[in-house]
């Protein structure tokens, strides 16, 4: 609301407006896939024991896999996701393992990946490309990667008009030909 305010014995049309008005804005973070899509962990107790109980059991079907995940210790709520996830997973956890796939050789194989030649140029150009995909690969396995949530702030400043007697005067006739009777 503006106020007239007398400074030195000229009134002055002043407009206040509060100045603290900072925002903060949120940007949708990417959505990023979990590390045990991957199938980089080993299957914990539970998955393990959830599968035991329905190779045990025989059949795959919803009951079944409801009673082996509440008998491994899943809650019943969750317990035909927990299973079904435990299976996607089997099939390749198990491959890993018979060919004898480590963390270790794994962590081999990118660290040599840094270090690709183009096969094209007979080893005396680097395969570019190859490194990018091998620096993305570990970087996603270490987690490397920076928050996607992005914090701003936005300043909304008031301007304040000083006016001198003249201006002032030139206001209230301009309110006298308006018909305007309320001061402002």
């Amino acid at each position: 609301m503006p106020k007239i305010v007398t400074v030195e014995g000229c009134p002055v049309l002043v407009k206040y407006t509060d100045v603290d008005r900072s925002k903060v804005l949120r940007f949708k973070p990417k959505k990023r896939k979990k590390t045990f899509d991957y199938g980089i962990k080993r299957l914990s107790k539970r998955q393990q024991d959830a599968l035991a109980n329905v190779m045990n059991a025989g059949a795959v079907d919803s009951a079944t896999k409801r009673r082996a995940g509440i008998d491994a210790g899943y809650c019943e709520a969750y317990a035909i996701q927990g299973v079904e996830k435990a299976l996607e997973r089997k099939s390749i956890i198990e491959a890993l393992d018979r060919a004898l796939v480590t963390d270790d050789k794994i962590a081999k194989v990118i660290a040599g990946g840094l270090k690709a030649m183009h096969p094209l140029t007979k080893g005396k150009q680097p395969d570019w490309h190859a490194r990018d995909k091998f620096v993305k690969e570990a970087n996603r396995i270490k987690d490397n990667y920076p928050p996607t949530r992005v914090k701003g702030q936005l300043d909304v400043r008031s301007v304040q008009v000083h006016l001198t007697t003249e201006d002032y005067r030139a206001s209230e006739k301009y309110r006298q030909m308006r018909g305007d009777d309320a001061e402002a």
